[in-house]
């Protein structure tokens, strides 16, 4: 599998969380991390949605 940040090679390896662990895939070369979990998130165009408004109202604070 390719890095969709760098291109690089990506690994299939297990990762340990403080309550859980997974399976997911981390580039080699930039350390870019993908699960199933951020696959879905990435792809779901509601949230792609409120977090453009989320930046939007942000910049917009930060503005006045």
């Amino acid at each position: 599998m390719r890095c969709p940040r760098c291109l690089s090679v990506m690994v299939f390896q297990k990762f340990y969380g403080p309550h859980e662990h997974f399976w997911g895939w981390r580039c080699i070369y930039c350390g870019e991390i993908l699960d199933q979990t951020i696959m879905e998130n990435r792809n779901d165009p509601k949230r792609l949605t409120r977090v453009h408004e989320h930046l939007l109202s942000k910049a917009r604070l930060s503005s006045l």
